[in-house]
């Protein structure tokens, strides 16, 4: 006679599916952050400490990315049990910081009861190398009490190098810093560079479309701004709109001077509805409206859309602010003409 319960059943694999796809994720988002526990352990971290016993707060500076709040936990730990710091604060208090540089972090320090800010910045590495951070010791004054440097699962490398005189940072500790944000100040100018020449913008009204590219405004056609934007489905409906309104205006022209051709000959009423329909068919392909497929609200929304992608892929934080313009054209409808101004600021 079987003693299992009543009722009782075993997991289904399915529910064996679910738990291993559920281990495999979590295991695969804690290897994703790396590990800073040995380059900032406390000797090591200690070791790079301007010299005596002082007050810290640590604010990691650009993109908040895991990593950089991994890094910043990390320096946190190894100030806290080095031995060499007594309060020891984080960033919380400061509100957003990732937009602005280490002069700006300092001066938002001023009133906090530390004497030295650690800005930490952590710089991706290539394919093969690991990501490295860089912390900048400073006083409240901005005079910088010292630097080091640290790749992430890597040992801290200053440890066993003489100091520098009078900071207790080490000398090599230093020039690798230098090293860091000389080729990180590099990629940093390249990329702004890059995103200088491709950035978009528009100014858009119901019946009008002016856009450029780039900081010196290139002029750009619409269909060429569509593709752009990886809508090639409205570059080719405002191409083939453009072409039915220029069919229709060569046409309508010719049908209205072959009615006048026939009004000199015969001036028949045949000559009048020759004239009139041709008429007619260019002022028709004058006032027919561009196809430009989008409304103006979501034409700028896909260009602001497109710079931040485009920021984004090029690792630059914040946007700069828009430039003033104005932009005016002539329009003519079925209901009358006037001039069409636009500007954005």
């Amino acid at each position: 006679m079987s003693t299992r319960a009543r009722g009782a059943r075993s997991p289904s694999p399915l529910c064996y599916a679910l738990s291993v796809l559920l281990v495999l994720i979590f295991a695969s988002r804690a290897e994703a952050t790396p590990d800073w526990s040995a380059p900032f352990d406390p000797a090591a971290v200690a070791a790079n400490l301007p010299a005596g016993k002082g007050d810290y707060i640590v604010v990691g500076a650009g993109p908040a990315t895991p990593v950089l709040r991994s890094a910043t936990d990390a320096l946190e730990n190894g100030l806290r049990k080095g031995g060499r710091a007594g309060l020891v604060m984080n960033a919380a208090g400061l509100g957003t910081v990732e937009a602005l540089d280490d002069a700006a972090i300092v001066a938002r320090c001023a009133a906090l009861p530390v004497g030295t800010i650690a800005v930490v910045r952590v710089f991706p590495g290539s394919d093969d190398d690991r990501p490295q951070a860089v912390v900048t010791l400073y006083d409240k004054k901005g005079k910088v009490k010292g630097a080091f440097s640290a790749a992430a699962g890597q040992p801290a490398g200053g440890k066993a190098t003489e100091p520098a005189e009078g900071t207790g940072v080490s000398a090599a500790a230093v020039a690798g810093v230098s090293d860091v944000v000389r080729a990180s100040g590099a990629d940093t100018g390249a990329a702004q560079e890059r995103y200088d020449r491709e950035s978009l913008s528009v100014i858009a009204s119901d019946s009008y479309i002016a856009a450029s590219q780039g900081k010196y405004h290139r002029a750009l056609e619409v269909p060429e701004f569509y593709r752009i934007l990886g809508r090639n489905d409205l570059a080719s409906a405002y191409e083939e709109r453009r072409t039915f309104k220029i069919v229709l205006g060569v046409g309508g022209l010719a049908g209205f001077g072959a009615g006048i051709a026939m009004a000199i000959n015969d001036p028949s009423d045949a000559a009048v509805v020759v004239c009139s329909a041709g008429l007619g068919v260019a002022l028709l392909g004058l006032i027919l409206p561009n196809a430009n497929g989008l409304e103006p609200a979501e034409l700028r929304e896909s260009v602001d859309r497109y710079n931040g992608n485009l920021r984004k892929k090029l690792q630059l934080s914040v946007a700069p602010a828009p430039r003033p313009r104005l932009v005016w054209s002539p329009v003519v409808s079925a209901t009358g003409g006037g001039l069409a101004v636009a500007g954005s600021f």
